[in-house]
């Protein structure tokens, strides 16, 4: 990710699908974690999706640009 003059390097740990009301992928995290959540299966009866993607990665590298 190129933000601020500098380049974050990620490295993916987990892909994961979660019912779309579970909220541990928001959870708190000891290091510098980058969150991506999309939306999966959705239910036209009930107008709303259920699942989610959830991709995590953590931050490996900074690099000044």
């Amino acid at each position: 990710m190129h933000a601020f003059e500098q380049l974050f390097v990620y490295q993916v740990r987990t892909v994961a699908r979660v019912s779309a009301t579970d909220l541990r992928p928001l959870g708190h995290k000891d290091q510098a974690w980058l969150t991506l959540i999309t939306c999966r299966t959705y239910d036209e009866a009930g107008g709303r999706y259920l699942h989610r993607v959830v991709v995590q990665a953590v931050l490996v590298e900074v690099v000044e640009e």
